[in-house]
């Protein structure tokens, strides 16, 4: 079930890559255009996804009466930032991979990738615990992740002087489509259909855009690009082992020695969604933050890749431990 769901998961993923790679190829796109979607993606239809995905999926009352788990998943994000950064450290990863490297450990394609796949193994009972999974990540990557990226330039004349507050950095396009979410489900505020039915064909362009945009770096970098150096191997590591495995660690001590109550379906659920895939927006983001975009372009298509291969291991590992 787990192998089959992952690889059901997985396919149309790397047909949309292999798409944008051949497209690209074949001079379909310019040169301009892969500058051009990435803006579009993070500026107009990542915004918009976010927003009616959290107003179509969201129950207040619901994800309040786990705010006891909230807080020790929230544990675990801030545990796998300080080992991110201290792996990151140890590895002495390149300048302009540091932001891709620490994003790829600690955040994750919950959404588009973990959500198909949660259903398959778990169905809709276990929807809350996945809707607090993917808040937290969602403000991980928005309020924190962002910002490593964002001071990694690769080059030093794309370094920002100074340490003033950019509210733009701050409350990036996403973010403030997760916002004006929140505010109209906290006060019940009707959204027109019309609306929400554009928001909708705007929000499905996120995923497939995002992964035509990655077969396109691919192509311009060149597969040869995509080496398992000690940066890669690192930050695979870090993605399928440190964090789950943080997770497990995190989730554990709350259960066994701070009473904590959790089903099995929970701490399932969270330890699966943690070891997802990197974001596929990742290299949109590390491209507008003039990063090391074939380096981040590689941690998704492998990572998604190695995927198929880690859900199973890990719906093993959590039969055996009995979790």
């Amino acid at each position: 079930m787990g192998l089959l769901s992952s690889i059901e998961s997985i396919f149309p993923i790397l047909v949309l890559i292999a798409l944008g790679y051949v497209l690209r190829g074949r001079g379909m796109f310019n040169d301009t255009f892969s500058g051009n979607l990435s803006k579009f993606i993070l500026q107009i239809a990542l915004p918009a996804g976010i927003f009616v995905s959290v107003i179509h999926h969201l129950d207040i009352a619901a994800i309040w009466s786990l705010r006891a788990s909230f807080l020790f998943v929230l544990a675990s994000f801030i545990l796998g930032y300080v080992l991110a950064y201290i792996l990151m450290k140890v590895l002495n990863i390149q300048r302009g991979r540091k932001g891709a490297f620490i994003n790829m450990v600690v955040n994750d394609n919950c959404l588009f990738i973990g959500l198909p796949v949660q259903m398959a193994l778990f169905g809709e009972e276990a929807f809350p615990f996945f809707l607090l999974y993917y808040i937290m990540n969602t403000l991980s990557l928005w309020m924190v992740g962002i910002f490593f990226i964002d001071a990694d330039p690769l080059l030093d004349e794309d370094k920002k002087p100074g340490v003033a507050v950019s509210w733009k950095k701050l409350l990036p396009p996403p973010m403030i489509g997760f916002i004006i979410a929140i505010i109209v489900l906290i006060f019940s505020i009707s959204v027109a259909p019309i609306i929400t039915k554009t928001l909708d064909y705007l929000g499905n362009m996120v995923t497939p855009l995002s992964l035509v945009y990655i077969g396109i770096v691919l192509r311009d970098t060149g597969l040869s690009s995509i080496r398992l150096n000690k940066d890669t191997i690192g930050g695979l590591f870090g993605r399928f082992i440190i964090t789950p495995m943080g997770m497990i660690g995190v989730l554990y001590v709350g259960v066994q020695y701070m009473s904590l109550p959790m089903s099995s379906l929970e701490f399932q659920t969270y330890v699966i969604q943690s070891a997802t895939p990197v974001a596929a927006v990742l290299p949109i983001l590390v491209n507008e933050g003039k990063g090391d975009l074939p380096y981040a372009t590689s941690l998704v298509t492998l990572s998604t890749v190695l995927f198929i291969i880690v859900i199973p291991l890990y719906m093993q590992l959590l039969a055996v431990l009995g979790l």
